[in-house]
């Protein structure tokens, strides 16, 4: 966008450690989304003091939460990687506790449901994501797009001339990236690189979990 010239960028990075009122206030506090989409809403607010902007980016949802009549104001497309309901089905691996409250529960769906509703266009990372918006929200397939993440191919352009004769010669390197090395599949990789591929192959994990490194040692 910084290269468009017909494109004005105006970034406003929100996130949490913002020592503000709204990580003081009850309830408030402990809940992420309802501090970021506040504080998303003032950013836009304090925006529009200047220039109104011509359409708004989000990613996630849950930071236009609090932002809705503005949406309806200004074009804004929501980009997601999952929905709620897409995080509760895989609920175990994230750790991430499904509410018991069904009034709770339900009031979130439909705020959720508003503010993808108020949305003039979704960006969607995959088909999942996709399918749940519209059968779990109701969102019309045409105004949703999928577009995955990309990756800058000037950075990640390796030349693929690997033989059999070359692997054996020099093994082949194989990369494995995941903060989380359990839930993204890693122990099921070492498994199998353990079982016949250490021979042929290189294999480098990059990770947060720091046990990993003791259970190898």
């Amino acid at each position: 966008m910084d290269k468009d010239i017909n494109i004005k960028p105006n970034w406003m990075p929100v996130g949490g450690n913002a020592k503000d009122i709204w990580e003081k206030l009850p309830v408030i506090r402990n809940n992420w989304s309802l501090q970021v989409s506040l504080r998303t809403r003032k950013a836009i607010l304090s925006a529009m003091e200047l220039q109104k902007p011509d359409a708004l980016f989000m990613h996630t949802q849950s930071l236009a939460l609090f932002s809705i009549p503005l949406m309806h104001r200004i074009p804004t497309i929501i980009s997601t990687d999952a929905t709620p309901l897409n995080l509760d089905s895989i609920a175990t691996g994230y750790n991430h506790k499904v509410g018991g409250n069904y009034f709770a529960e339900y009031a979130k769906y439909q705020w959720n449901k508003s503010t993808y509703h108020g949305a003039t266009a979704i960006v969607t990372w995959c088909g999942w994501v996709k399918n749940s918006l519209v059968h779990d929200y109701g969102i019309p397939s045409e105004k949703i797009s999928i577009i995955p993440p990309g990756v800058d191919l000037e950075k990640w352009n390796f030349e693929r001339h690997h033989t059999l004769e070359s692997i054996r010669e020099s093994p082949l390197r194989l990369l494995f990236v995941g903060g989380d090395f359990a839930r993204k599949g890693g122990y099921t990789l070492l498994e199998a690189f353990l079982d016949g591929l250490e021979s042929d192959f290189r294999l480098d994990i990059v990770t947060k979990d720091v046990s990993l490194k003791r259970e190898l040692s």
